[in-house]
């Protein structure tokens, strides 16, 4: 789903989310029902309905950097850090851009990562430090990604433009 949505992809992505949702309700495991959680968050806000992103989600940012499953974390964050900046909230904002910095540090050079650091360089942008924004993405792009398939659209295209200022 991520991947399909990250391509640009929505329609395709909700039907595999939809199609998911069956296996999720069969596993009693906390962890498929907050994989099935960002995943309709992220497609919320591909729609640009943030209220209902953060209905997806527990809020508390605390409660996200408890979670042990650092991928997961990070979804929850990246999710988190979009609604904030749509919604201009930007006390929360710093809180989940100092977590997803921390994270990034760590697993950015594993697996696919575009969305989350998209989602930074977006925060980072509507803080105003577009500058840093781009150069974190240029270094991500060119040295810290490992992960050789194409680029998300969304990255690529905030690359393009030199920078991520907030959509």
């Amino acid at each position: 789903m991520t991947i399909l949505l990250e391509q640009g992809h929505l329609e395709s992505a909700i039907s595999s989310c939809e199609r998911a949702e069956h296996w999720a309700t069969r596993v009693h495991a906390s962890y498929a029902r907050t994989a099935r959680n960002v995943n309709q968050a992220i497609i919320s806000l591909a729609r640009n309905e943030p209220d209902l992103a953060l209905c997806l989600l527990n809020p508390d940012i605390d409660f996200h950097l408890r979670d042990p499953v650092v991928r997961q974390r990070l979804l929850n964050l990246s999710v988190l850090s979009r609604v904030f900046v749509l919604k201009g909230e930007t006390g929360r904002l710093a809180q989940a851009l100092r977590a997803l910095r921390s994270g990034l540090e760590v697993t950015r050079t594993t697996g696919r990562q575009d969305y989350i650091v998209a989602s930074f360089a977006l925060g980072l942008s509507a803080q105003g430090n577009i500058e840093e924004a781009s150069s974190y993405l240029l270094d991500y792009i060119t040295h810290a990604r490992r992960d050789r398939s194409r680029l998300s659209t969304e990255l690529g295209q905030l690359f393009k433009r030199g920078g991520a200022r907030a959509q």
